[in-house]
């Protein structure tokens, strides 16, 4: 099964994230606008994973949970990976100047690499994905709004628990199913 660790997004957020994409959508570009419901902060992708290793991973996630605090973000800006002039994915940044949150993806990596898990080879900036680019239709106008477009800066988000989830894969989009959650002290 296809796996993955998440913090869930308030709806406060999730209202900004369809005022954005609402904005995007009316310059005409080729974008699979991630929907709403399905928006997230993926904190580590684990990948096709055999039924039988979830309860060690939610043994060593229980386990680093129990002594990680809740964390309070706020919205930062647009972005696009791998860069505005070039899009291919579409996200919307969460503020981390303390680092706790790169501090709990890291965590969690070290946690995971002892499991066999592959350790992360980029630097975790926190972001959730709101469209991937499709084709290059329009692509210099898609670059220049997502520079000016202004996401308010006092919306935030306190991530309280973070979810094991299994995704699948459908013709209509990914569904996603928790399999376990973990509260944050």
């Amino acid at each position: 099964m296809r796996t993955f660790i998440a913090a869930n997004i308030n709806d406060t957020i999730l209202n900004e994230i369809g005022k954005a994409q609402e904005h995007l959508e009316n310059i005409d570009c080729d974008v699979k606008w991630v929907k709403t419901t399905n928006v997230h902060l993926t904190l580590k992708f684990l990948g096709e994973i055999e039924q039988k290793r979830v309860p060690k991973i939610v043994e060593k996630l229980e386990f680093l949970t129990k002594h990680i605090r809740s964390i309070r973000t706020q919205l930062s800006q647009l972005g696009a990976f791998p860069k505005i002039e070039k899009p291919k994915v579409i996200w919307i940044g969460l503020e981390d100047n303390s680092n706790e949150i790169a501090d709990l993806v890291e965590a969690i990596d070290n946690t995971l690499t002892k499991e066999g898990f592959k350790k992360e080879e980029h630097s975790f900036k926190p972001h959730v994905t709101i469209g991937r680019i499709r084709s290059l239709k329009n692509i210099s106008a898609l670059a220049n709004a997502l520079k000016i477009y202004s996401l308010p800066q006092s919306i935030y988000q306190e991530i309280t628990e973070i979810k094991l989830i299994k995704s699948i894969l459908t013709p209509k989009g990914p569904i996603y199913e928790d399999l376990k959650a973990f509260k944050l002290q």
